[in-house]
C-alpha cells in the first residue's frame, strides 16, 4: 500500500490507521511525482493518496496513475478534507476508485479499502 502526502499530520493519521492491516506492506511519498516513481518501481495492491499535494494537482496524479504506473485491478482511494459532491466526481471521473472525506475514521478506511482488495482479486 503506497500512502502519498506531504501533510505531517494527515500522514502520521494513515499511518496510525494503516498498521491496522499487519498483511500490508506501507510506503509513504511526500509528493505525487516521488510517489508516481515510487509505483511505477512496484506492483502496489493500493494507493491512497491526499487530494492537496504540493507539486502535482491530485486528479492529474491519479490519470498518470492510471496510465503509467498501475495494473489496471489496483484501486486508488483520495482522501480530502471536505465532502464536496463536485471534488468527489472529478476524481472519480479521473479514475479513482473511492474518495473518503476527512479525518480519516478507522471503520471507514477498513471498509473501503477492504472492500476494494476483495474486488481487485476478482479482477
Amino acid at each position: 500500500m503506497l500512502y502519498i502526502g506531504d501533510d505531517a499530520h494527515g500522514r502520521a493519521e494513515f499511518v496510525r490507521i494503516a498498521k491496522r492491516w499487519p498483511m500490508v506492506k506501507l510506503l509513504v511519498a511526500r509528493s505525487g511525482r516521488e510517489g508516481l516513481a515510487v509505483a511505477a518501481e512496484r506492483r502496489l495492491r493500493i494507493v491512497v493518496l491526499d487530494a492537496r499535494l504540493p507539486d502535482v494537482r491530485a486528479d492529474e496524479l491519479v490519470v498518470a496513475l492510471r496510465r503509467r504506473a498501475m495494473t489496471p485491478s489496483a484501486p486508488i482511494v483520495v482522501v480530502a478534507g471536505a465532502d464536496a459532491a463536485r471534488q468527489r466526481a472529478r476524481f472519480l471521473w479521473a479514475g479513482a476508485d473511492a474518495y473518503l472525506p476527512m479525518p480519516l475514521t478507522p471503520p471507514d478506511f477498513d471498509h473501503t479499502v477492504g472492500m476494494l482488495l476483495e474486488a481487485a482479486a476478482l479482477r
